[in-house]
């Protein structure tokens, strides 16, 4: 706990002793900056689809096969087929 606050302490004191810096980014390093952070952001989003949205996919289609035995298998189906 004591390294947590001394952490913490450190990094109060090093933001409030800070001299600002009176930098230009331009129109060149804002657009890639802003292009970089649209990109995390929709990679964010696919990895969400991906890890949750498919596996929920298929545990749905295999609960209605279980509520319909008499209905085709999955791999029967043709959107299934890739």
């Amino acid at each position: 706990m004591i390294t947590t606050f001394r952490l913490f302490l450190a990094v109060v004191f090093a933001a409030a002793f800070t001299t600002p810096a009176f930098a230009y980014i331009g129109p060149g390093g804002g657009l890639s900056a802003l292009g970089a952070l649209l990109a995390l952001i929709a990679g964010l989003a696919i990895a969400f689809f991906g890890f949750l949205w498919y596996p929920l996919r298929r545990m749905r289609r295999r609960r209605r096969q279980l509520v319909r035995p008499g209905a085709p298998a999955t791999a029967d189906r043709p959107e299934d087929k890739r």
